[in-house]
């Protein structure tokens, strides 16, 4: 035995089986929201569904049937739960956080007609939204 009495490798935490290794009758993580932000947040940093499943340790094919939105969709959720984190920071009082709303609120949206893009003071409606009055 070596010094100290340990084996080696003892204490390590073992490495999750990949999806590959798990045998089939492994139960799936339990799907709930938490599941379903984190393989929208992996898509968001630009995982790939093998990679997403892997880490998860699940079948592509079942990740796919139960994250199909997620895995269409994690850009889109990701960004609009971070909007909705700042504008409850500029609704507190965080200024830099309502100066970056105002600056997001100033762009034009590529998908907008170009008539909705000219139509008033984008930034002071903004901070009318801001302050809870109307849009």
């Amino acid at each position: 035995m070596p010094r100290g009495g340990k084996r080696p490798g003892a204490g390590r935490p073992k490495k999750p089986a990949t999806s590959a290794q798990r045998a089939p009758s492994d139960p799936m993580p339990q799907v709930n929201a938490d599941l379903r932000e984190r393989v929208a947040l992996c898509v968001a940093g630009g995982m790939t569904v093998a990679a997403i499943a892997d880490a998860l340790g699940v079948p592509e094919e079942r990740l796919r049937a139960e994250f199909g939105r997620e895995l269409e969709h994690g850009h889109a959720i990701v960004r609009a739960d971070q909007l909705a984190a700042l504008a409850a920071a500029a609704k507190g009082g965080n200024t830099a956080a309502a100066k970056t709303l105002i600056a997001l609120a100033s762009k034009p949206d590529p998908e907008q007609p170009r008539a909705h893009q000219q139509g008033g003071d984008i930034a002071a409606r903004a901070l009318r939204i801001l302050e809870g009055g109307k849009k």
